[in-house]
């Protein structure tokens, strides 16, 4: 082998680049934790604490936050579709933007929470949920 061929590219080296590739992209995809609560879609934080967290673009999709307590939580942009949010305290959070279609909203507190933008169309909200919420 001479000189010029040992700095071609060959099959090895793209395998061994994808390879990289590859792991760096699992490690970025694991899913953080606040606390003892895994961020990621079907996430089981039920009674979790994750007041004043930072969440904003979760991907928390039908996770389980029965009673958490979520007060000043930043949650902008966060899809919370089908999330089962009984009980929860969302009191003073941020949820511009958020995806709450489907979610249990069910003696959730929204009190001084923004709502901008958010969706949450086809959610349980007896029990006034988003009373004193700010819809701005």
């Amino acid at each position: 082998m001479n000189k010029d061929d040992r700095m071609k590219p060959n099959s090895t080296h793209r395998g061994t680049v994808l390879a990289l590739a590859l792991c760096a992209a699992c490690l970025s995809a694991q899913a953080r934790a606040v606390g003892d609560c895994r961020i990621e879609p079907g996430a089981l934080c039920p009674e979790a604490n994750l007041a004043g967290a930072d969440l904003k673009d979760a991907d928390l999709a039908r996770a389980n936050f029965f009673h958490a307590d979520m007060a000043g939580a930043t949650l902008s942009n966060a899809n919370l579709r089908g999330a089962q949010m009984q009980g929860a305290n969302l009191s003073r959070a941020k949820l511009g933007g958020a995806v709450l279609s489907g979610a249990d909203l069910e003696r959730a507190s929204f009190k001084a929470a923004v709502m901008n933008g958010v969706d949450a169309s086809n959610a349980n909200l007896q029990d006034d949920a988003f009373t004193g919420a700010q819809w701005k």
